[in-house]
């Protein structure tokens, strides 16, 4: 029996409530109560029968201990009320248990006036705790009196420097509009002195640019003559070779129409007259009078368009000028009636005037060719 584990339970709660955080927590009647029922328990187990005694008692009451010691843990660890309430119930369950084991029927050695005595001491000894404690808490006290003086004196010193270093902050704000008014001041001149500096060199730079377009103006015309009147100088330029060509052409035919007619008319004063040679002379004759024709009114037509593409050049080149002061509707009007007049109707006029002049020429040179054949006969 004295092996039992409930001896463990009950040495261990009583360690519990020697200790010296679990007395400061536990009222005196709390710490009297546990020690009264843990001498209780271990009287009641000396006094005990071991031979009657059933060990399912024994762990029921060594149960209800543990319990209690958990419980007891708990309300150490959280201070709730609660959990003591059932510690001590625990402790009550087990010590009705242990009361109704069979015991030997003598004096008990259980003594109340030493257990009052016990709880004197307990009380007593919680009050030297209380005044210890208390003793501690009036030190603590004056020391924080003692720091908090300090702390005011710290305060006041912070104060005092706050109050100073407000003055110079004061000081340096008003010197710092001062400052301020004086800068802006002296900025606005310079702004207002740049401004008109920036105004002046705004106008003559105006002024400037207004000549310069003036200038880009004539040199934009110069440039738009030029572009336009280009193409008429670069067309004059291949009549004129055109022309010349045909003129050459026109020279060969010539020379060799000049030669047969020569030819035929140093046949009239042979001695022995061969009309048939001599028509035939004078019809090959006629027949290269044609491309001659031709070959000079080509010559003649491109010569005139020559002349009339540089002097639609010059005419081009030159108009811009008369008409640069005029209103922008009168300019176009002009424009307007110098394009009916030079683009689309002057070719073809040139065209048949050459064509007429064609006809006209062939008929001509048929007839004459008649009239010396007809001459011949005779």
């Amino acid at each position: 029996m004295e092996e039992h584990i409930i001896f463990e339970k009950i040495d261990l709660i009583q360690k519990i409530i020697k200790e010296k955080d679990v007395k400061k927590i536990l009222t005196s009647e709390d710490l009297s109560f546990y020690q009264t029922a843990i001498d209780y328990i271990k009287e009641k187990l000396n006094n005990t029968i071991p031979s009657l005694v059933q060990e399912s008692d024994l762990t029921n009451a060594s149960n209800e201990i543990e319990s209690a010691v958990s419980q007891l843990n708990t309300y150490v660890g959280n201070e709730n009320t609660g959990h003591l309430k059932n510690s001590k119930n625990s402790i009550i369950s087990a010590s009705n248990r242990i009361k109704n084991l069979p015991t030997l029927i003598q004096d008990s050695k259980f003594n109340f006036s030493s257990e009052i005595i016990n709880f004197k001491n307990s009380v007593s000894e919680k009050n030297s705790e209380f005044d210890e404690e208390l003793e501690n808490l009036k030190g603590q006290l004056s020391s924080l009196d003692d720091e908090i003086t300090d702390r005011m004196t710290e305060l006041n010193s912070v104060k005092e420097e706050l109050s100073e270093k407000q003055k110079e902050i004061e000081k340096l704000n008003t010197s710092f509009e001062e400052q301020y008014e004086s800068d802006r001041t002296k900025y606005l001149e310079k702004l207002e002195e740049q401004e008109n500096s920036i105004k002046s060199n705004t106008d003559n730079l105006v002024q400037y640019l207004e000549k310069k377009k003036t200038e880009a103006s004539k040199i934009v015309n110069v440039i738009g003559n030029i572009g336009a009147t280009g193409n008429f100088q670069k067309i004059a330029n291949d009549h004129k070779k055109d022309a010349n060509l045909w003129r050459f052409i026109a020279i060969l035919f010539m020379a060799g129409l000049s030669g047969l007619i020569i030819w035929a008319i140093i046949g009239l004063g042979d001695s022995e007259f061969d009309w048939t040679k001599s028509l035939i002379r004078i019809i090959a004759a006629a027949a290269l009078s044609y491309p001659a024709t031709y070959a000079s009114r080509e010559s003649s037509k491109h010569r005139k368009l020559e002349n009339f593409n540089r002097k639609l050049e010059l005419e081009l080149a030159s108009i811009e000028s008369f008409i640069e002061i005029l209103p922008e509707e009168k300019k176009q009007g002009i424009k307007e009636k110098l394009a009916e007049k030079y683009f689309g109707s002057t070719l073809d006029q040139f065209e048949d005037a050459d064509l007429k002049s064609d006809k006209d020429f062939s008929l001509q040179s048929i007839e004459r060719l008649f009239k010396a054949v007809k001459s011949l006969k005779e």
